[in-house]
């Protein structure tokens, strides 16, 4: 059987909030803020990673990652980074 969910995917993540690192709030923002777009991507997780410097990673300052549970490849995970690309 063939899955009908097959793409062209266009997805895109944005910033619509941060928990304070003091106290453990959530802040939620008015209007969400910088956006990042992936073509050919379904993302369908969001993942926040602080200074982290173990495998598989190896990332010494905050980054986020997206991912993505392809039908047919299987998983992937890319790091990202907000700002780039146009709408």
């Amino acid at each position: 059987m063939v899955s009908a969910d097959n793409g062209p995917y266009r997805s895109a993540t944005s910033i619509i909030g941060n928990v304070d690192t003091t106290d453990g709030n959530v802040v939620i923002y008015n209007e969400p803020g910088k956006v990042s777009h992936h073509e050919g991507f379904k993302v369908e997780t969001v993942a926040r990673a602080q200074n982290i410097s173990t495998n598989p990673f190896m990332t010494k300052h905050p980054a986020t990652f997206i991912g993505s549970d392809d039908e047919n490849y299987g998983g992937t995970i890319r790091k990202i980074q907000f700002g780039l690309g146009e709408p």
